[in-house]
């Protein structure tokens, strides 16, 4: 991953940004000695600060959470120490481009992007190292793990010509999973209570994925990326159905009651045809809760004033919080199937030339799409291997990077004092 991918990372965090603050640290102390090296109660507030942009609606992060973040950064110092000892570093012009690369795709000056983390509790100089860090380990796992991670050609065609021909790995569910046990201490009855309140808690707060992790004291637990056949039989008629973005009836099994959340599908048969199509949008951008129906109503008004004879470019051109797109009367031009957010997407492939969406929720705010035409492209022979690669690489970095981290861990003194 290089700059450019750094750089859409951070872009796609600060275009979600909420306005967080940082928890106080009263009295700054060691909290982990890593090989010698200390990590600080400051740097992991700092890092929580950082994570919490990435929350809507956030109110703090559970002990759980706090210990991840922490297990995280004993990982990410292990992996630093490594690529200093290797040599391996980052300049600080890289990181300025990279920061002014930031405020440039959120359409602010440099300034304005730190006026921004200051809101949030989050220093200019914790976030340059944090963007230092993600860059040196990018390149550590670029020099360790490019063995590892190399598909050859032969590779390619052979999953090309198995496992995609006869559809092998055709469709694949996204899922997060929340249970709650009874047992000797907690009756079934009281459980299954539980269970009901939590669902119909989370249907009337139409929480997204980013707000689902933990609910109360029970928290969700991330299945990631299934394939059907490797989904426990007892919720798998439960899913198959179940639209994504939506939430299970309530499922009863030996130990507990249970809730599943579809984040979303996906096919990786690679086909010999993808659509393309372009596409005009209006955005506007939500920070506070408030905003949400504000944001969503402006939308309708603005649909149904096109639908009445306006221009939809007019509208683009003076509302839109996309000012890029803006400038251009809201054309985002023309893109592949794939290139832009799953609920954005949804909404574009299922609108015929000339139609007007209603208000699409994405984690950049509500847009109102309009779709200018769309058509099938032919995938070359290359582009289909290229694919391909991706895809083998995609299943196999997961376990690659998980072993190379187990393996620094085995050989590091850590101590932790939490």
């Amino acid at each position: 991953m290089g700059r450019k991918m750094l750089t859409i990372v951070y872009w796609t965090i600060l275009n979600i940004f909420q306005a967080v603050n940082a928890e106080p640290v009263i009295i700054d102390r060691v909290i982990a000695v890593v090989n010698g090296e200390a990590i600080l109660e400051s740097e992991l507030q700092a890092n929580i600060a950082i994570q919490s942009l990435t929350v809507r609606d956030y109110r703090g992060f559970s002990d759980a959470q706090k210990n991840a973040v922490l297990e995280k950064m004993i990982d990410e110092k292990i992996l630093v120490q490594r690529a200093k000892r290797l040599n391996i570093s980052v300049d600080s012009d890289t990181i300025s481009t990279i920061f002014e690369d930031i405020a440039g795709n959120q359409e602010l000056t440099v300034e304005g992007l730190r006026e921004k983390l200051r809101e949030a509790g989050i220093s200019y100089e914790d976030f340059k190292a944090k963007l230092e860090t993600d860059v040196l380990l990018t390149r550590l796992r670029d020099r360790e793990l490019d063995q590892k991670l190399y598909v050859s050609d032969a590779e390619a065609e052979n999953f090309l010509s198995t496992e995609v021909e006869f559809n092998l790995s055709s469709g694949e569910i996204a899922i997060m999973h929340l249970k709650v046990p009874f047992n000797s201490e907690i009756s079934r009855e009281t459980s299954k209570r539980s269970a009901e309140k939590i669902l119909e808690s989370l249907i009337s707060e139409k929480n997204g994925n980013s707000e689902i992790r933990q609910h109360k004291r029970f928290e969700f637990e991330d299945w990631g990326w299934k394939k059907y056949d490797r989904i426990p039989e007892i919720f798998l008629n439960h899913v198959i159905e179940l639209k994504t973005g939506t939430y299970s009836e309530i499922i009863e099994s030996k130990s507990g009651f249970h809730i599943l959340y579809v984040v979303d599908r996906r096919s990786t048969v690679i086909r010999d045809k993808i659509i393309k199509y372009r596409v005009k949008h209006i955005l506007k951008r939500v920070n506070e809760r408030d905003d949400e129906k504000a944001a969503f109503e402006s939308l309708k008004e603005i649909k149904n004033r096109v639908l009445a004879g306006e221009p939809f470019e007019s509208f683009a051109k003076r509302f839109s919080d996309d000012e890029k797109s803006a400038k251009n009367n809201g054309d985002l031009g023309w893109v592949y199937q794939g290139d832009y957010v799953p609920s954005f997407e949804r909404e574009a492939l299922t609108l015929a030339p000339g139609e007007i969406s209603n208000p699409v929720r994405t984690p950049f705010g509500y847009h109102l799409i309009m779709v200018m035409d769309r058509v099938q492209e032919k995938v070359s022979p290359e582009r289909k291997l290229t694919l391909a690669k991706n895809l083998i690489r995609e299943k196999r970095i997961k376990e690659v990077v998980r072993e190379w981290i187990s393996d620094m861990r085995a050989n590091s003194f850590i101590d932790k004092k939490i």
